[in-house]
């Protein structure tokens, strides 16, 4: 006869976010000396970390006069043990005298916001959302425009 315990997982933590868990069960044949264990591997499942990510724009905020331009870092930065994957970027809330570039980059990308020179004074705040195949997260920014004249 055996005697069949379940021990806990073992877990293998791998560079990229994939963990490795080992389950595994003790047999004793009945009667046998104690310390004499068998270990089987029953189940291994690997689990891919989501691919979470914080997002940034530096400066959070620029002032212009109409007509100018203003640029902005827009950073991406995994979180501890995961890689980026693949992501997109979107801008909205852009007022209507303003077109928008974005510059990408390995984690990032360059923003570039053109505004008209007839455009309104004031401020304008703006979204980018970054996203993957799993997480979407978003961050604001500010444009402060001044007449032209």
């Amino acid at each position: 006869m055996l005697a069949n315990t379940l021990r806990n997982a073992v877990r293998f933590g791998v560079l990229g976010g994939l963990l490795l868990t080992l389950l595994g069960a003790t047999f004793t044949p009945a009667g046998a000396p104690a310390g004499q264990v068998s270990l089987e591997v029953r189940n291994v499942a690997a689990v891919v970390a989501a691919d979470d990510f914080s997002i940034s724009i530096q400066p959070a905020g620029r002032i212009v006069t109409a007509g100018a331009s203003a640029q902005y870092a827009i950073a991406l930065v995994p979180a501890s043990g995961t890689t980026l994957s693949p992501f997109t970027l979107a801008v909205k809330g852009l007022p209507s005298f303003t077109a928008a570039t974005l510059d990408p980059l390995p984690y990032g990308a360059t923003l570039t916001l053109m505004t008209a020179y007839t455009m309104p004074a004031g401020t304008y705040v703006f979204v980018v959302t970054a996203t993957t195949a799993s997480v979407t997260r978003s961050a604001t920014g500010s444009l402060t425009v001044y007449g032209s004249g």
